[in-house]
This record gives C-alpha cells, structure tokens and sequence, in this order.
C-alpha cells in the first residue's frame, strides 16, 4: 500500500495529451484492441514523462521526529478542507485522470540494469511495481476541489487548486492520501517482453465510488515492425482516506461525456459488483450442488493422472504458503497466503493473499497437468476457492485456451 502524506511532489503530466477512444480504435493499428481503456495512446505516441519521475515522487525513508510533528500539525489544519459529501466535488471524466508514461529501457541503461535479471529477462516485479505508483499518481489527478484557493491554506496550494499538480508535505500539502486497497487483476499477454525495447504505461480511472476508484492500467512495447503491442494489464481499486489515516475520504464522482463512455463505465460498475461477490468466499458462501458435484469427483475418484492437493504445498523463511489449489486442461491456479507474527504476542494472521493462473505449454502427444485429489475438507473448500477464481478470470479474459 502507497501513501502519499509524505510525499515530496508530483510532476504534471504530458500537457496537450492526445487521447483516442475506443470506438476509433482503428487509428492506432493494434493487432489487439486495449479493451481496459477507454482513452489510448495513439499509435506512434511517445510519452515525455518518464516513470522514474512518478515513483520518485513518493518516497520511503526515515525522517526526524520534528519533521513528523511539524507535517502532522499541518494535516489536522488539512483535514478542514475534505468534503463531507460527493456532491461537493465536481464531476470528473476518464479524460481527467488519462496519464501515459515511457519507461526508457533501450535509451537508459541505467534504468535497464534495474529491470533487467541475469538471465536478461526483464524482471516483471519491477514493472509491476511502476504500476502500483503509476495507480496512485492517476488517482490524485482524478481528485480536484476547485472551491479552493491557493490563499486558504497557509502551506501553500495542492491539487485541490485548479492548474496545481504538485503535492509536498511542506510547500504543497494535500489533505488526501490514495493508497492501493487491492490488485484487481495482472494480465500478461505477452510472454516475451523485451527488456531492451521501451515500455509505454498508460491508464486512468475507470469506476469511482464515494471513496474509491478502479483504475485500468496497460503496457504496451513496439515490436518487430515498430508497432505497439499491448503486453501486461492490470486493474487496481485504490482508496482515498483522509491525511491522517484516520478514515475515508469523498472523491470527485466519474461521469461520461458520450454514450460510448456510458457504456465504457457500466464495466466498472460491473467489476466493482463482481468484487463485491467475491468477498464472499467458500466459507461465508456455501458450496452449490454442481460444485458439490465436482468437489465429490476431486475427493473419491483416483485415476493415473492425478495429484494428492498436500503435495503442492510449499512454506517459505518468509512465511508465506502456496499450493496449488485448482487445475483445468493446462491451466494451474495456485494460491499464495501471506502471514506476518506479531513479535509481542506470537499471534498470526493473514497479511495478504494472491492467486495466480498459469498456462503450462505442452507439445502434441503430451498428457495435460495432472487434476488434483482433495483428501480432507479443508483441501476441498480451497479447492473450490480456487476454481471460483479461475472461472472469474476465465470470464474476465476470454478466448483463452489450455489445450
């Protein structure tokens, strides 16, 4: 999770930004269509903002207890500021919070050695890092109050201010802070990202609720021929609360200009239902009859091709516990549960928690993955956890297939 109470500023985006709609896809020349935006980057667009300027803009470090005590003093004056309802904020449209960014690998080699493992590979947690400030900086540009002057507060303008897109804890303080509630979804479309070609990251906000906001991120890289191609996308929902973390935070409602943006935010009003469903998980919602169905076939059929669950579980220094919990033709989804100690007490809890799909090639003639055996209750409620997930991301991204 990113805050920004800290930080120092935030660069202005790429003025005179071009923007494309979907429905004029055709201009940009893609072999694939970048569904999760609604606002594109031309085809031969090349961002002058770079993402080294948007993730230096958020710092992590120690600072002195002066320095705490001084910035916090000047957020309990900023808390004044926040609005009480949606209805005090201004609409905002996708257009607002389009940012699109290069991240320059074939011209600094600088910036490449950082990306790049040893075998050459472009390291993808790096990337996906980017995204998560890259997120962030979206969602304070959809954020404005333009009812604020600059001579209200006496630390000086934010982006509140109409025109002011720098945010400093001491010559630009902002009463909100946006942090990452949850990563959507990671799509990796292209397997073969090259870590000597630029990568060009785009997004904006997608849904906005009362104090939250989806936001649709895509990176695309030229290929052979010189044309971008699309190669990860990603969903984040973030969360704006207050500066001093003491609660949420009203944010700009997101309306639609056109009847095709219409129909663009009645997606995210989707997926923002479908988040809501999948809180509740195998334990709060029972399993239905063809889940118990198959859940019966996983737990009393044995056949050749099959794996006992407890053999694909493996524990970490880190304390961090995936297994394998689902598998369909050459798909695997597996689970990764993160747990943190609390020194004092020896208590532990779930810090976090992932699914991962991956599709495992195999060659003609070749048997599929081997199917899962499910032995206990425990390995059948997590087996049907799992295959809840992979149907959702089957849905979210179809057209896929794992023979």
């Amino acid at each position: 999770m990113l805050q920004l109470a800290l930080a120092r500023r935030i660069y202005r985006p790429l003025n005179n930004q071009r923007y494309l709609s979907v429905s004029n896809n055709e201009v940009c020349h893609r072999k694939t269509p970048y569904k999760a935006l609604f606002i594109q980057p031309t085809a031969n667009d090349v961002p002058d903002l770079p993402t080294e300027e948007i993730s230096q803009n958020f710092p992590i470090g120690e600072f002195s207890q002066k320095y705490l005590k001084m910035i916090s003093n000047m957020n309990q004056d900023l808390m004044k500021l926040l609005p009480s309802t949606t209805e005090q904020l201004p609409p905002r449209t996708m257009k607002d919070s389009f940012v699109s960014a290069s991240l320059p690998l074939k011209s600094n080699l600088q910036i490449r050695e950082r990306y790049v493992g040893v075998g050459g590979s472009l390291r993808i947690e790096v990337l996906l890092a980017d995204f998560d400030f890259f997120a962030v900086y979206c969602g304070y540009k959809h954020i404005l109050h333009p009812k604020r002057a600059i001579n209200e507060c006496p630390y000086g303008a934010s982006l509140f201010t109409p025109g002011a897109h720098f945010i400093d804890p001491i010559l630009n303080p902002h009463p909100y802070c946006v942090v990452t509630a949850l990563v959507d979804s990671i799509y990796i479309t292209n397997n073969k990202i090259k870590s000597y070609e630029d990568v060009r990251i785009s997004g904006h906000v997608t849904y906005a609720g009362s104090s939250s906001m989806e936001i649709c991120i895509v990176a695309d890289q030229k290929d052979d021929q010189g044309v971008h191609q699309k190669c990860v996308e990603a969903i984040f929902f973030m969360v704006a609360k207050d500066c001093m973390g003491q609660g949420l935070a009203k944010v700009n409602p997101l309306i639609a200009e056109t009847p095709d943006e219409q129909e663009f935010l009645k997606k995210g009003e989707f997926r923002q239902k479908m988040r809501k469903e999948r809180e509740q998980n195998i334990c709060k919602n029972p399993p239905s009859e063809e889940e118990r169905k198959i859940i019966d076939d996983a737990s009393n059929k044995m056949s050749t091709n099959r794996n006992k669950m407890k053999d694909s579980v493996l524990n970490t220094a880190f304390i961090c516990q995936p297994q394998i919990g689902y598998v369909e033709e050459n798909f695997v989804h597996a689970g990764v549960y993160a747990e943190v100690v609390d020194p004092k007490t020896g208590g532990v809890c779930k810090s976090n928690e992932f699914h991962y799909t991956f599709l495992i090639p195999r060659e003609a003639g070749e048997e599929p993955v081997p199917s899962l055996h499910c032995e206990t209750d425990e390995e059948a409620k997590l087996y049907l956890d799992s295959r809840r997930y992979f149907k959702k991301m089957m849905e979210d991204f179809p057209g896929r297939s794992g023979n």
